[in-house]
């Protein structure tokens, strides 16, 4: 929903744009050609979501589903989700909880408080050994607008990029600069949650004023924005107003429920080898992908069957994971994801059912996704 948000905004203003949902785990990009309705574009291998992942190995560089396609074999030469790293510094948590998440990166502190990333010897790219997260999101940046350029043969530019609407106006600037890199001409950074909320008042809103709570739960942040949407209709055609009422955020998402099942496979693992999985970033990364997978399994059936074959010395980890248990396990996660929207109804000082039923920019279920 927020990614056609991105170009119905600006199909009056200019011939062709880009519009860019630029996700920490995935990225989907729009194209609006002057005059026809928006199409959503597809990476190589036509999938539309497309992995937030530069890979960097024997002098080879990939982009998306393909350099995300090699985080088990090679972890240490996948760099995943590298716009949480926009405008962060010395003070920052986020490279800790890469850390946690046993992603395998050395981070570098810049002389202007930012950070790079230190490429290993492996990478094949000695002329640069370390990248800083503007280069790092200019690159992953260029990468999807130039599926435009294959797909539709254009060559424009000129892009809208939906961003946290937490961002501060440091991390804005960082992916301004990210995009200068990539020589894109930004025409705004619309908040994500705000994109939905217009797309919804553009396409599907009833005549009057609608009252609405949008919750957006992403990889690693929740967003939750309270919205009031009037249309009306005049001589002069329909009318439309949004007010963002109040936004609440939070640093959790569905990366935490995936860390939850990681939980679960490293316990019966370690008790069923006597070895911590954790101490092989390779291992851990396979681990990690299949966590995921088992989680998506969870959303719609009541248990999944674990089964990690020759995981240890030729060993097979087998064990049934229950959704109730699973939930019992994330009842934390969940709570976390759940305070946006207490603490926006307490600032508000309303209750649920002042509002229409909320609505998700996102497929899923906030429990699952």
């Amino acid at each position: 929903m927020r990614l056609l948000a991105t170009v119905l905004l600006f199909q009056l203003c200019v011939c062709h744009i880009i519009g860019i949902d630029f996700g920490s785990q995935f990225i989907k990009v729009a194209y609006q050609p002057f005059g026809r309705p928006p199409e959503i574009v597809t990476d190589p291998s036509g999938k539309r979501k497309i992995e937030n992942s530069v890979f960097f190995g024997e002098g080879l560089r990939s982009y998306g589903n393909m350099a995300e396609s090699s985080a088990v074999s090679k972890p240490e030469l996948v760099y995943s989700g590298m716009n949480a790293l926009l405008g962060e510094g010395a003070e920052s948590n986020i490279p800790a909880s890469f850390q946690q998440r046993h992603f395998p990166y050395e981070f570098v502190l810049t002389e202007r408080n930012t950070w790079s990333l230190r490429l290993l010897p492996e990478s094949g790219f000695g002329d640069m050994p370390t990248l800083t997260v503007e280069e790092l999101n200019g690159m992953i940046l260029d990468y999807v607008v130039s599926l435009v350029q294959k797909e539709f043969n254009d060559s424009t530019r000129d892009v809208v990029i939906s961003v946290p609407s937490s961002f501060t106006q440091t991390q804005r600037q960082a992916l301004l600069d990210a995009a200068t890199l990539a020589n894109l001409n930004v025409l705004s950074l619309i908040d994500q949650t705000t994109a939905s909320a217009v797309t919804y008042a553009m396409t599907r809103a009833p005549d009057g004023v609608k009252r609405l709570l949008i919750y957006d739960v992403g990889s690693r942040h929740t967003e939750v924005s309270a919205v009031e949407i009037e249309t009306s209709r005049d001589e002069s055609g329909r009318k439309r107003s949004v007010v963002v009422l109040g936004k609440e955020s939070s640093e959790v998402g569905g990366d935490d429920f995936t860390n939850v099942v990681m939980g679960v496979l490293t316990d019966r693992f370690e008790s069923a080898f006597h070895v911590d999985p954790r101490a092989d970033s390779h291992l851990c990364a396979r681990l990690r992908a299949d966590s995921q997978r088992y989680k998506e399994i969870l959303s719609a059936n009541r248990e999944v069957q674990i089964s990690e074959s020759s995981v240890f010395e030729g060993h097979d980890l087998q064990f049934t994971l229950t959704r109730e248990e699973f939930e019992d396990d994330a009842i934390t996660v969940v709570d976390q994801i759940l305070h946006p929207l207490q603490a926006l109804l307490e600032k508000l000082n309303m209750g649920v059912v002042r509002f229409s039923p909320l609505i998700s920019p996102r497929p899923t279920s906030p429990k699952f996704s």
